[in-house]
């Protein structure tokens, strides 16, 4: 504090740069970490050599119609084509293809509408029917002897009071 005759004008304290032990600790921690994924990324990609495009093609009219396609050397092919909509929305149809790392080929055809994304392909399960052509009644199959709801007594349990 310094008095200057009638008035006291209060002084912040110095600052002081302490620096704790804990944030010393938790920056090391942080270092380390980084470095440590930084170096099991950069072997990863080590291992994984860079894909050749074989070819790719790209086409539009200025007026909202494209098409595209690549294909990689290993075995990934897209083709794809789009135009504008009616209201203004992409229309997109098209196909890609690769191969798993069994060397199965998985091949995708798809539209993208106003109906949203909608692919097709052996490997994408196929809904059933989401009503059966005949309706199923469950109350006739069940067996009169049957009760409704099975019931189990339970044992009386021990009550406990607490003071």
């Amino acid at each position: 504090m310094i008095t200057n005759g009638t008035t006291s004008v209060l002084t912040p304290p110095p600052p002081h740069h302490n620096i704790t032990s804990t944030s010393t600790s938790a920056a090391m921690k942080f270092i380390v970490f980084a470095c440590l994924a930084a170096l099991t990324t950069a072997g990863r990609l080590e291992n994984n050599p860079p894909i050749a495009i074989i070819h790719e093609h790209r086409e539009t009219d200025g007026a909202g119609n494209f098409e595209y396609s690549f294909e990689a050397d290993n075995g990934i092919q897209v083709e794809s084509s789009g135009s504008t909509g009616s209201e203004g929305q992409i229309i997109m149809e098209g196909r890609y293809q690769y191969l798993t790392d069994e060397g199965k080929l998985i091949e995708v055809n798809y539209i993208a509408n106003e109906d949203g994304f909608q692919p097709q392909s052996d490997i994408i399960p196929t809904s059933h029917s989401s009503s059966p052509s005949r309706p199923i009644n469950f109350a006739a199959q069940r067996q009169p002897s049957q009760p409704r709801f099975a019931t189990q007594r339970q044992p009386p349990q021990q009550q406990f009071s607490f003071q």
